[in-house]
Parts: structure tokens; C-alpha cells; sequence
């Protein structure tokens, strides 16, 4: 009995732990988008002819990843990176979290670097688009549950709660990272995930989940490349 209230405690600071990493995952595409916006150069894409050679390519991107280390090393200093370690599978959990941050910066606006407050309106534009990337995940995790205010609670039939929890960037995440999602407390009631049996929906497999998400990322910044090339011989 006197072990039982500090367990409890710990159970619940591994549980808001937890949820802090599943914030940390819905907010990813928007620092994403931040970072990339520093990151890369307008050039090629607003008709400047770059520099030849991979150098000024390398350095942008040097940028990023420098950015993106960074990113990663201050949030395992946190709580929610004690959490994230402490994952069945922590690996595919990191490359989901870098897939979504390469997705978002794949997204950042570019312009030249000249011209008066050339920063400051690329900045703006990257805060705008990181808003609207954080608003559209935060509405994704959320509508499987009905965002805690439809009624009556599970808002949604089995079906539709199945597809509203693949589109869930936290789902993504914590069933690649190995946690049992669908049994979780944050979304067993309010989704009713007891209704959801294996023919409605399969878990996310970390291997294969993490893999293409990464690699979505990726190529979603090779597009942006190529798009960018196209746009600067027209």
C-alpha cells in the first residue's frame, strides 16, 4: 500500500510523457517548414541561375540536417525524450519524426536572398504555413475522438473511427514506435477502439511504417528540387 500512490504517479508522468511526444509528432511538418524556410535559398526556384557545382545545394542542406540534429538533441533532453527511449521500437519512431520534419520542409516557401527584409518575409511566410501545418494535425488527431465535444462519445462508427485514426500523425508515431495505441487510455474510450476489430483496420508496423515515411520525406524534397528547376527555365 505504500508503494502504491508513487507507482501511480509514475504511471501517470510516463502516460503525459507520452503525450508530449505525441505532440512533438503533430508538431514536426511545421518546425519542418521553419527550418527549412532558413535552410534554403530561393534562387533556382524565383529565376536566379545558382552557382554551378553541388556546393551551394550542399550547404542548404548541411543547414537542414544541422537544424534538424539540433532539434532532435534538445528534445531528448525533455521528458518526452525519456519517453521516446523508452519505446518498444524508438528507432522507427525517430525516422517517422523525420520523415514529417522533411515533409514539412519540403514545403517552405522560397525567394532570393536579397532585397530588403528578404529573411524577415521569408520567416513570415514560413510561420504562416507552419500555423496552418500544426492546425491541420492537431484537427487530424483529434477527429477520430470528435476533438472531446461531439456526442455522444464514440462520435463516429467503426468505420469511419478506423480511417480518422490511419489519417492521425500521433497514430503514425506511437504504433510505429512499438505502443499498443489501440488499447492506449487516450484513445480506447473516446474512440471506441474496442468496436475496431482487425478486418476494419491493421496497426501501423514500425519497420514498414517508419521506412515509408522517411523515404515519403525524402522525396517530397527531391520534388521540391525538381519543381523548383522546372519553374527557373520557364
Amino acid at each position: 500500500m505504500a508503494m502504491a500512490e508513487p507507482v501511480a504517479w509514475l504511471a501517470l508522468d510516463a502516460q503525459r510523457h507520452l503525450a508530449w511526444l505525441g505532440e512533438l509528432g503533430s508538431a514536426m511538418p511545421a518546425f519542418g517548414v521553419l527550418f527549412g524556410g532558413v535552410a534554403f535559398g530561393g534562387g533556382a526556384a524565383d529565376g536566379e541561375v545558382s552557382p554551378p557545382g553541388w556546393r551551394p545545394r550542399a550547404r542548404r542542406s548541411a543547414l537542414l540536417l544541422g537544424a534538424a540534429g539540433l532539434l532532435f538533441a534538445a528534445f531528448g533532453l525533455t521528458p518526452a525524450g525519456a519517453a521516446w527511449w523508452a519505446l518498444p521500437s524508438p528507432f522507427f519512431a525517430g525516422a517517422v519524426l523525420g520523415g514529417l520534419f522533411l515533409v514539412g520542409a519540403s514545403l517552405a516557401p522560397v525567394g532570393p536572398r536579397s532585397g530588403p527584409g528578404w529573411l524577415a518575409k521569408r520567416m513570415a511566410t514560413s510561420v504562416r504555413r507552419g500555423a496552418l501545418l500544426l492546425v491541420l494535425a492537431w484537427a487530424a488527431d483529434g477527429a477520430a475522438s470528435g476533438w472531446g465535444r461531439l456526442q455522444p462519445a464514440p462520435p463516429w462508427s467503426p468505420g469511419v473511427a478506423s480511417v480518422l485514426l490511419d489519417l492521425s500523425p500521433r497514430s503514425l508515431l506511437m504504433e510505429s514506435g512499438g505502443v499498443d495505441w489501440m488499447r492506449h487510455p487516450a484513445v480506447y474510450e473516446p474512440v471506441g477502439t474496442d468496436r475496431i476489430g482487425p478486418g476494419l483496420r491493421s496497426v501501423y508496423a514500425g519497420p514498414v511504417a517508419g521506412s515509408l515515411t522517411l523515404l515519403v520525406g525524402c522525396m517530397a524534397l527531391a520534388a521540391r528540387r525538381v519543381l523548383s528547376r522546372r519553374r527557373a527555365r520557364r
